[in-house]
Formats: structure tokens, sequence, C-alpha cells
């Protein structure tokens, strides 16, 4: 959130993703793209977004409540490009 609050942050993270691009080009064709990508290779645990709130308990407590969104581990993603 805004406030600065360590106890509201999510953690620093580093992931590494790889991609690959190949283009072939034939008669019938002019130009067929392919792409292989495979994200978060070292398959890391972390998370990327999250909320907080804050809220009074019997009048008089105060509670905090904090949820983090997961990120997805290793994953893959191929794809076509055709242009003619």
């Amino acid at each position: 959130d805004n406030t600065s609050n360590k106890n509201r942050s999510i953690s620093p993270y580093n992931v590494l993703d790889l991609r690959l691009n190949y283009s072939i080009k034939t008669r019938l064709v002019p130009d067929i793209g392919l792409m292989l990508g495979v994200y978060n290779l070292l398959n890391e645990i972390y998370e990327t977004n999250g909320y907080t709130f804050s809220y009074y308990y019997d009048s008089a407590k105060l509670t905090t409540s904090n949820y983090k969104a997961p990120a997805a581990p290793l994953n893959f993603l191929a794809g076509v490009n055709i242009r003619f």
C-alpha cells in the first residue's frame, strides 16, 4: 500500500525468463515465425501483488489482514505467426 509499512509490502524478487524466436521463409508463405517462451525458468515462489485492510474487532482491537497473490510457477508459451 502507500503507507511504506514493511509489514504490508511484498518481498523483492527476481525471475529468469527465456524466449526463442525462429523465422522460416518459403515461396508459398513469405514469413513463418515460431516462438517458444519459458517463464520463471528457476521455478521461484513469489508474489506479484496483494492487498491489505484493517478493522476494529470488539470495538477495541485493531486487526490487520494481508493477502498476497502468488505468481505462476514454471510455465511455457508457444506461438506461430504467419505473414502473407
